[in-house]
């Protein structure tokens, strides 16, 4: 190592001078380190731009080529099928199917107006009589009845169908079929085909119950209406008889169901608020664990949803405020930061189509982990439970998901299921998950660890799995396409905000007259809350309405104590 001076002028040197001529030699040398290091980076980072100028030059090439060859003429199968074949030795190369795996890996698949389609089958008799009623002005009785007849067993709505098919009804004319009784059965029916369908049973000795009335309290089989009086009855019957028939509308199709509705209403058995007039149909709902989701890249994301109503993105990473760069709506359960990185981890987001019709608002929950929207009475909850959360804390976020009647819960679990999803494999959470799905009676619709897991029996519901997509994630995109019908929703203008001025409550007998106020006022949900707790109920607390009246006893103590502050002016010009 060379010195700034020879040793025998550094020893001639005072101790001071030597030590800072020792240091400027320490310095001097790590800038030329320094130095070394900049020139090797500088030469690295000219190699690596020539080499992108190069690859930018082939990607145009490629796609000038995929593009030329796009225009020419494709030989069909039947062309190259008799080109001659140069014999295989025997061994992996023979097979069959590793042949046709190499070839569907390493080639690119052009459409092309050459593909050979099958050859279409012919339209069913029933198929071209529907098509030929829509062209026909309709004639012959209009409206829907029910047709009662006995049972002599316990039923299901399968086996009611089949016997029917076996003594000659046309089933496809059945609209419902309902057990309105212990011992009768009603199957629902157009008026047209009512005389038939009736003449059919009767020729195999099946009596018409004409005088059976689904409203009748003798109908009530469960022993535990026994202690009601006989108005009590009355109204039972007509609330469960209102449900069979609300419940049938959701299985029956929107252009169906409509007509039904009105019938069920001329009949006194629902309201004319029950009858539904949208419907949910199609791919409705799309479902994608993005792995780090790129805003550039939901252009390219959202060009493969242009029918959904609606995307859930599990993983996104997106931390506030972040904004993705779509005219889609969007709603946002941001991440949480990642100590050293640029990025969040988790984080769960729900795009809306602008083609959507429906009103999606967002509905508040619990827990950090999910996301739930609303459109009409259904709720969709979509949610992210990251592989490193216990079992116990998953179940626990899952648990605090309110089942109330249509939900539909989706999202990334980082469960397997096993054979309850077609897999091969399950674990720890997978296996509870199971149980915990078992005592709620849900149902699963899945690929692996994607699920969508709902509380309703889904009408023509249809999942693809977009295997054929490469989105940059080792997850596929889901959609999920079912019927349901959606009441209308009420377009009055929302409720005026209340505001008061909180400030007063500092002042001790304004405070003192709020607490006289609110205690005065809660005695009768005190009373409430004090006999729940000491005498459970055996079925569930209304949590919502004793949540409207406590929120309803904080704001009328406090109009009543400080009174309201008028809203401020708006600055709108």
């Amino acid at each position: 190592m060379s010195t700034l001076l020879p040793s025998s002028v550094m020893q001639g040197m005072s101790p001071n001078l030597a030590s800072f001529l020792g240091n400027m030699q320490a310095q001097f040398m790590s800038l030329q380190q320094c130095t070394n290091e900049l020139e090797s980076l500088a030469a690295t980072n000219a190699r690596l731009t020539a080499q992108l100028v190069n690859a930018e030059k082939l990607i145009a090439d490629l796609r000038s080529q995929l593009a030329s060859q796009s225009n020419c003429q494709i030989i069909t199968n039947a062309s190259t099928s008799s080109a001659p074949t140069t014999p295989k030795e025997p061994g992996i190369e023979t097979s069959t199917w590793t042949t046709t795996a190499a070839a569907a890996h390493n080639s690119v698949v052009v459409p092309t107006a050459l593909s050979v389609h099958k050859t279409p089958r012919p339209p069913s008799v029933r198929r071209v009589a529907a098509s030929a009623r829509m062209f026909a002005i309709p004639t012959g009785p209009k409206g829907y009845q029910y047709v009662y007849i006995p049972r002599s067993c316990r039923l299901t709505h399968r086996e009611v169908r089949n016997s029917l098919k076996t003594l000659g009804v046309d089933t496809g004319h059945i609209l419902d079929i309902n057990f309105l009784a212990k011992d009768v059965v009603g199957i629902l029916v157009h008026n047209q085909y009512a005389e038939k369908f009736q003449t059919t049973l009767t020729t195999v000795a099946i009596e018409i119950l004409d005088a059976f009335d689904p409203l009748d309290p003798k109908n009530i089989a469960d022993p535990k209406y026994k202690s009601l009086s006989d108005s009590e009855l009355e109204e039972v019957a007509a609330e469960l008889h209102s449900d069979r028939c609300l419940k049938a509308l959701k299985y029956l199709c929107p252009h169906v169901a409509v007509p039904v509705g009105h019938f069920f209403c001329d009949q006194g058995w629902i309201s004319k608020e029950d009858i539904p007039v949208h419907s949910v149909s199609g791919p409705g709902a799309g479902l994608w664990n993005a792995n780090g989701l790129q805003p550039r890249a939901i252009y390219d994301v959202l060009q493969h949803c242009h029918s959904l109503h609606m995307l859930f993105i599990t993983e996104t990473w997106l931390l506030p405020p972040s904004h993705l760069p779509t005219s889609w709506s969007q709603i946002h359960l941001y991440g949480s930061p990642v100590a050293g990185n640029y990025r969040g981890s988790m984080g769960v987001s729900v795009l809306i189509s602008p083609s959507c019709p429906y009103s999606v608002p967002q509905i508040p929950m619990s827990s950090n982990y999910a996301l739930a929207i609303k459109i009409g009475s259904l709720r969709i909850v979509c949610l992210y439970v990251p592989p490193s959360m216990s079992t116990h804390d998953a179940l626990a976020v899952l648990s605090s998901i309110p089942l109330t009647n249509d939900t539909i819960i989706c999202g990334d679990f980082n469960s397997r299921l096993g054979s309850l999803t077609s897999d091969y494999a399950t674990n720890t959470r997978g296996l509870a998950l199971c149980q915990w799905l078992e005592e709620r009676a849900l149902t699963v619709i899945s690929s692996i660890i994607d699920l969508f897991i709902t509380n309703m029996s889904l009408t023509n519901a249809t999942l693809n799995i977009h295997t054929g997509l490469s989105l940059n994630s080792d997850h596929r995109l889901l959609s999920l396409s079912f019927t349901y019908a959606i009441n209308p929703t009420s377009h009055a203008p929302p409720p005026s905000r209340k505001t008061w001025n909180l400030s007063r409550l500092q002042e001790p007998d304004v405070l003192k007259l709020y607490a006289h106020t609110f205690v005065t006022n809660s005695t009768n949900l005190k009373s409430t809350l004090q006999s729940t707790f000491e005498h459970p109920p055996s079925s569930r607390l209304p949590i919502d309405a004793l949540t409207d009246e406590f929120n309803s006893l904080i704001y009328n103590s406090l109009s009543s104590s400080i009174g309201n502050r008028p809203p401020r002016p708006s600055l709108e010009k």
